[in-house]
């Protein structure tokens, strides 16, 4: 607990981490409903990055990288596999937990359905996330309804929409495409930094 001189008081929770300059840093937000946009902003994208902004800020402010961005898959354009040409994502390097346990080699080990360590084991997320995407990072599409993953393109918190999530316990393709749940349950976003 610290004190300051008009006798404000507060704590503070220490955190360890070992910081690697030449990788993609993994972790994840508080849980959200599928309602992830408040249209603050001028786009979808730019409200869901602004959970991962924040979120590193407040608990990761550590992790030596400048670029944040949310890895979800939000619509037919901007999806996770399309995230190194849509957002310079960096291919060759590793991709770690906050802590530094590694979670593939590089961004084509990520999305080959298999990772190296399970989230919850590389200190990334303890819950189910929202990722809208099939294991291979696509955005999925149904034949009836063209955003029927994503919470209507996270604009839905209702149980009347379904979104994609992603666990946190597996190592195959189910840490990405795990199952579709109602978009009125709380689940991480899950971001990455380089």
């Amino acid at each position: 607990v610290v004190r300051d001189g008009n006798g404000n008081m507060a704590a503070y929770v220490t955190i360890s981490v070992t910081t690697v300059t030449d990788a993609i840093y993994m972790f994840a937000t508080e849980t959200h409903t599928g309602d992830l946009t408040t249209m603050t902003t001028a786009s979808v994208r730019a409200d869901i990055d602004n959970y991962c902004i924040n979120a590193k800020q407040s608990s990761y402010p550590a992790l030596p990288c400048l670029n944040v961005r949310a890895f979800i898959s939000i619509s037919t354009t901007d999806y996770i596999a399309s995230m190194p040409g849509n957002f310079s994502v960096p291919t060759g390097r590793k991709i770690i937990g906050p802590t530094g346990v590694m979670v593939a080699n590089n961004w084509a080990d990520l999305l080959d359905g298999i990772i190296l360590v399970d989230l919850k084991s590389a200190g990334v997320a303890n819950n189910k996330w929202w990722s809208g995407s099939d294991e291979n990072g696509n955005y999925i599409i149904s034949d009836t309804c063209r955003a029927c993953n994503t919470c209507s393109s996270w604009t839905n918190g209702t149980n009347s929409s379904d979104g994609e999530t992603g666990t946190t316990n597996k190592t195959d393709g189910t840490w990405m495409d795990d199952k579709s749940e109602n978009c009125n349950v709380s689940r991480h976003v899950l971001c990455l930094c380089w």
